[in-house]
């Protein structure tokens, strides 16, 4: 950690505001939950705890190096927590020093003071309109011939010296901690908008637009609205995130559901009674009529409430679809109907979200090879809906909501009773039962054919994920970022695959479908 000087005269106001901001939510961040106690008339067991925390994917942190390995004559393996990342030699990263961190799928702005570095992360690709580096996955190999994942950039600190001003007066502000006491503190702070990162996505959502087609009639809106404010997210962390896993006693005894994760699009399917209070939330829909018979919006309005289909972004309005300007909207409505949950959700007269993920032939580029118009979708949770508390403090910019999850077997035994299919459950056990530590969890990812595992704990509401990077460079995201380098002919990222290594995976189609023998879902699972 440098201290150098800034690149401008810092304001003492200024940063001591942003020390104090920082703190509170590093803070709030490392409190612990109180597991939940409630339960459902129908259970005896506990539900999961309130699952909204707030939860938002820190793409820039600083951490401090745990472990430098030499793997090969000029590159050196770098561990941050549970992360691997190869670095050349000379860059002179040594252990415990702090540096600066992003993570994989970070997107890094081209026309930025910072360029010259970013150019290091990745090749140069187009996201949202905007030119930028994305930061990625790659394989390497050791001395002796072991395959080494890494995963994330770091630079040193002191390139970035207004973070690093920040990072020296916590330190100042914090000189009685412990060096893994302090580390757990900047893990907490979030620096992604400090240098204008994004999160890169393969098949970014396609907003909503303004239409009317056909004989649609657009009354009460023009546009999706966000999701109603009760919809609990799905964001969660990843296992290399979770340093306290293998050391806190609790770990060891928490029964956590272990189940496939699916690369597709999330969605959400929402009941809600005319009489619940949080049926005012929900944005205004046109009477169904015979000049919108043809839409969706017969399924949404029922005699009882009212069902709603939401994306990750937004909650799709049912008289707006099928739409010729957005089609692929339409498939999230179509399977939610195709399930029949337009009928089991208003069966059960309350409010009531059932969470899914979409596969099929749209999404996330086909993975599990659907045939083409095919999608389907897969249950993961289920969640009583509630308002949001009155607030009575300040809650550091988290998303609070008073919704709450089911418990995991019940999730299970609800969708096998009702023939919605659930994710592929694996099934129940505690952390020591199958792991020692991250790597192993990683490796038991790695194993299974999909995108990765997804932990949820059966006491308190908190998921992890374990991501397989096998799936990500041959199916996922990897894969489709190289494709579009490729496309757009701006070349590639030293230490990074070469397009031709694409191919080779992916077999005559390059997508990793012959090479890997993969056909539909069921057949992956087969």
């Amino acid at each position: 950690m440098s201290s150098g000087k800034s690149s401008a005269p810092v304001q003492r106001a200024d940063l001591r505001a942003w020390l104090e901001a920082a703190i509170a939510s590093a803070d709030a961040a490392l409190k612990p939950k109180i597991p939940s106690t409630a339960t459902s008339e129908a259970e005896t067991v506990a539900e999961s705890s309130a699952a909204s925390s707030g939860h938002k994917r820190k793409l820039v942190t600083v951490r401090r190096i745990t472990a430098v390995t030499g793997i090969q004559k000029d590159n050196n393996m770098v561990e941050i927590d549970g992360w691997k990342v190869v670095v050349e030699k000379a860059k002179g990263f040594a252990k415990d020093s702090y540096v600066l961190f992003l993570e994989m799928d970070s997107f890094l702005p081209a026309h930025s003071p910072f360029e010259d570095l970013f150019c290091e992360a990745g090749p140069l690709v187009t996201f949202d309109g905007e030119d930028g580096y994305r930061v990625g996955t790659s394989a390497w190999t050791d001395w002796d011939g072991n395959e080494i994942v890494s995963q994330g950039h770091i630079f040193h600190l002191l390139h970035f010296r207004d973070i690093n001003q920040k990072v020296c007066d916590l330190h100042f502000e914090h000189i009685h901690q412990t060096n893994e006491e302090f580390a757990g503190l900047l893990r907490g702070i979030d620096f992604t908008d400090d240098l204008g990162v994004k999160k890169w996505e393969s098949f970014p959502e396609t907003p909503a637009t303004n239409t009317s087609e056909g004989s649609m009639i657009v009354e009460a809106a023009t546009s999706n609205p966000k999701p109603p404010s009760f919809i609990i997210k799905a964001d969660m962390e990843r296992v290399q995130n979770c340093p306290n896993l293998f050391k806190k006693p609790k770990y060891q005894h928490f029964v956590f559901q272990e189940s496939l994760k699916m690369d597709g699009s999330t969605m959400a399917v929402y009941f809600i009674p005319n009489d619940s209070p949080l049926f005012s939330d929900l944005p205004t829909l046109p009477a169904p009529d015979y000049s919108n018979k043809d839409t969706f919006l017969r399924y949404a309005v029922h005699p009882t409430g009212r069902l709603g289909v939401c994306t990750r972004q937004q909650d799709l309005l049912p008289h707006l679809l099928p739409s010729r300007t957005v089609p692929a909207h339409a498939h999230f409505w179509a399977a939610a109907v195709a399930a029949n949950i337009h009928k089991l959700l208003p069966a059960l007269n309350k409010p009531v979200a059932v969470h899914a993920e979409l596969v099929g032939a749209t999404v996330q580029g086909n993975p599990y090879a659907y045939p083409a118009g095919q999608h389907e979708l897969f249950v993961f949770s289920i969640s009583d809906l509630n308002p949001p508390p009155s607030p009575t403090g300040p809650n550091n910019g988290a998303i609070i909501t008073a919704s709450r999850r089911w418990h995991p077997r019940r999730v299970e035994q609800f969708a096998a009773d009702k023939g919605l299919k659930h994710v592929p459950v694996l099934g129940y056990h505690t952390i020591p039962s199958v792991a020692r530590h991250h790597q192993d969890l990683v490796d038991r990812a790695e194993l299974k054919k999909g995108e990765g595992l997804v932990f949820k704990n059966c006491a308190d509401g908190r998921w992890f994920k374990v991501l397989s990077s096998r799936w990500i460079r041959e199916k996922g995201d990897e894969m489709h970022a190289r494709k579009q380098a490729a496309a757009a002919k701006k070349g590639g990222g030293k230490g990074h695959d070469d397009v031709d290594g694409e191919a080779r995976a992916g077999g005559k189609d390059g997508d990793g479908r012959e090479a890997l023998g993969w056909t539909g879902f069921s057949g992956m699972m087969g």
